[in-house]
């Protein structure tokens, strides 16, 4: 396969796997949202559902910056002589060069702590520590 071919597949790939995470934090943030209470908060056992959203959230901007970045990676595939991942392409983002791996990375780490406070909170509730 052509290189080219097997980078666009990858940022197709990348785009379909960026799009679900987004849809699927997105609907997570909104449940939770009427859980959280801002007026009333338990410290302790309400921090982990307020870490967690906000994981979510952190994590669904992550995949929008992703996201508007990848047609700009898809015009340049055609000046890419390397044989170096599309992971491992420059994207300038507020002026701060970073890699793709970088965000892709970012992007899981912060959806994978979002499930853990999520659940860590589920535990705490189902234990009786949140009322």
């Amino acid at each position: 396969m052509d290189q080219g071919l097997s980078k666009l597949e990858s940022l197709k790939m990348l785009k379909e796997w960026s799009i679900w995470l987004f849809s699927i934090q997105t609907a997570i943030c909104t449940l939770l949202w009427e859980r959280l209470d801002f007026k009333g908060i338990r410290i302790i056992p309400n921090v982990f559902l307020h870490l967690g959203w906000f994981s979510f959230g952190f994590s669904v901007i992550i995949a929008t910056v992703i996201l508007s970045r990848i047609p700009v990676l898809i015009e340049n595939l055609g000046n890419d002589v390397s044989d170096s991942s599309v992971l491992h392409q420059p994207l300038k983002i507020l002026g701060i060069k970073l890699r793709l791996k970088f965000l892709v990375r970012a992007e899981h780490i912060l959806f994978l702590l979002g499930v853990f406070f999520v659940f860590i909170f589920i535990l705490n509730k189902g234990l009786g520590v949140v009322s």
